[in-house]
């Protein structure tokens, strides 16, 4: 009656959130929930999914950092349902949002708007598993090069120095936390901007920042369907934008 969760960290709002959820419906099911931290590391990742297989989990919540055939046969080799959020891989049921669709129907919205210099703010990326923002950067490169409006990717640390005085610029970012770092430089250049995940803190401090937000207490409810009651998973949740005025 445990059902075991692998995750990054709680540095994202989103990771607690998602948490809190499983924790609830699990709770309502009648079962108990163990997270473990990977900090993006795969061997850590390895070992949190070998003690909680030693545990006698009844499943696990992944959010994987490793990819690759060998991986996902050591993970069909546990023999327990295994279902993936954030990042997904080829044979193992995943939850999540349409990542392509979602990116255009950002880009479209950002251009619809007047934008005409787009600023792509990612993570990052690493040879590891980083499926959902490498599935989004190329649509957004490509969303960009068909509308032909001129666009840059760049990492946090470098995204004010993108800025174009001389057009009306927009940063796109992979999470609301990088928008929110980088909402001060967007208000000081006029500059739109929009996150992923609609974290609660936004509405928290009461800030006018768009986002991309996802129902996460349906994410949990089909997660734990699927470990506890073996219902059919690998679902697209549905998005919305969340539109509050930065762009």
């Amino acid at each position: 009656m445990l059902i075991g969760v692998v995750v990054f960290d709680l540095k994202n709002q989103y990771f607690s959130d998602i948490l809190t959820a499983i924790e609830k419906e699990c709770t309502a099911k009648g079962y108990s929930t163990i997270a473990m931290f990977t900090n993006k590391d795969e061997r850590t990742e390895i070992a949190c999914i070998d003690n909680l297989y030693h545990m006698s989990v009844d499943g696990i919540v992944l959010c994987p950092i490793n990819k690759g055939e060998e991986y996902e046969n050591y993970l069909s080799s546990l023999n327990m349902p295994i279902v993936t959020i954030g990042n997904k891989l080829e044979k193992i049921p995943y939850v999540g949002i349409d990542n392509c669709l979602s990116m255009r129907e950002t880009v479209e919205y950002v251009i619809s708007n007047g934008y005409d210099k787009l600023i792509d703010v990612k993570p990052h990326l690493t040879e590891n598993n980083t499926f959902a923002q490498t599935e989004r950067l190329n649509t957004f490169c490509h969303m960009c090069e068909k509308n032909n409006v001129e666009f840059a990717v760049t990492e946090l640390s470098q995204a004010e120095k993108e800025i174009d005085t001389n057009r009306k610029n927009a940063f796109i970012c992979p999470t609301d936390i990088y928008a929110i770092k980088l909402l001060s430089i967007a208000q000081r250049y006029n500059a739109g901007i929009i996150g992923y995940d609609n974290i609660r803190l936004i509405d928290e401090l009461n800030l006018t920042l768009d986002s991309v937000s996802y129902d996460i207490d349906q994410t949990a409810r089909i997660l734990s369907d699927y470990i506890i009651e073996n219902k059919n998973v690998s679902v697209l949740v549905k998005h919305t934008l969340i539109k509050r005025g930065s762009i």
